[in-house]
């Protein structure tokens, strides 16, 4: 925040995105099951700081002005949705342990998910929210910050 207030402009906006896989697929309750009873069984999330920012997090000078959440849908091939979860922090976390070997989680993925993409390209949906901060005149004291 002091780094966004020495080169923000003022009444500048910042906008801070961010999204994540749910367990949700359009029209395919196999996908939830295997997401939750499958894929997070075997790959927990990380511990992770996952808080909301509010106004009291903010600095001197800054106003949270707006906060949105939204869900997204994005297309994928079987293929292409293996590739993307091999670079998933829960996945990572694993390889990075030594606990798993990547090219076992594909194999693994790729079985397990072929029944819930039958072939088909599928929508896969992804939560999304984004904050919008404004800038307003610091005062002396955020300034020496």
């Amino acid at each position: 925040m002091t780094n966004m207030a020495q080169v923000l402009d003022d009444n500048g906006l910042v906008v801070i995105y961010d999204f994540g896989i749910t367990d949700r697929m359009v029209g395919n309750d196999d996908y939830t099951r295997w997401y939750r009873d499958e894929y997070l069984s075997r790959f927990p999330k990380p511990p992770r700081k996952e808080n909301k920012w509010n106004q009291s997090d903010l600095i001197d000078g800054f106003v949270m002005e707006k906060q949105t959440e939204y869900d997204m849908e994005y297309s994928f091939t079987l293929d292409k949705f293996v590739d993307f979860m091999l670079i998933q922090s829960n996945v990572n976390a694993q390889i990075e342990s030594g606990s798993a070997v990547s090219e076992e989680i594909k194999k693994w993925m790729m079985e397990s998910l072929t029944p819930v993409f039958a072939g088909r390209e599928r929508q896969l949906v992804f939560y999304g929210y984004s904050w919008y901060i404004r800038k307003g005149i610091l005062t002396t004291q955020s300034k020496a910050q």
